[in-house]
């Protein structure tokens, strides 16, 4: 979001990069408390949550995925979280769990952050191409995120759809 015009004409290009914002938007705007954003890359989304305390994560190697250093942003080896046991009242999560080689223990970790009663969003592709090769490893039903973030240990788990139909094939349209 560092130069709005872009992320704008991005906006009209990307459909799926779309509806991730206006998905987020009604979710994390009004977010108090410390967020931790796992995977936040660029921190794009730092700047929807002006009344939190954002601390960013993402894997030592994320310029292999085209990105730069970013102030906000601790960096890790991809294994556990470098914070203590309830440190956050909110994670954010997005369009990362494709990338990880152990989703399970990745969201055991998750919920290892999150203070008791706290929140996480989490999105995922459903139709998106393949990206960040060779480290795009898999996509999710609503069923098996609901299974098991509730045998994790999280309640109150809401699954909600992203675009539809036509948005995918669209979006499948101007990748092509």
């Amino acid at each position: 979001t560092e130069n709005r015009l872009m992320f704008v004409l991005r906006r009209l290009v990307d459909l799926q990069l779309l509806t991730i914002v206006r998905f987020l938007h009604s979710k994390i705007v009004s977010w108090q408390g410390r967020v931790l954003d796992v995977g936040a890359g660029q921190a794009p989304w730092r700047d929807l949550m002006p009344g939190a305390d954002y601390v960013g994560v993402d894997v030592e190697s994320a310029c292999e995925f085209g990105m730069g250093r970013n102030p906000y942003v601790t960096y890790y080896d991809g294994r556990a979280l470098p914070f203590a046991d309830g440190n956050f009242d909110h994670v954010l999560c997005v369009e990362v769990l494709e990338h990880v080689p152990d989703p399970v223990s990745f969201l055991l970790d998750l919920k290892r952050v999150l203070r008791s009663g706290g929140s996480l969003v989490l999105t995922v592709p459903w139709s998106a191409r393949l990206h960040h090769l060779p480290h795009d490893y898999t996509r999710f039903t609503r069923y098996w995120l609901s299974d098991m973030l509730r045998s994790i240990g999280f309640t109150n788990v809401t699954i909600e759809e992203r675009g539809n139909d036509i948005a995918a094939i669209a979006n499948k349209l101007l990748v092509l």
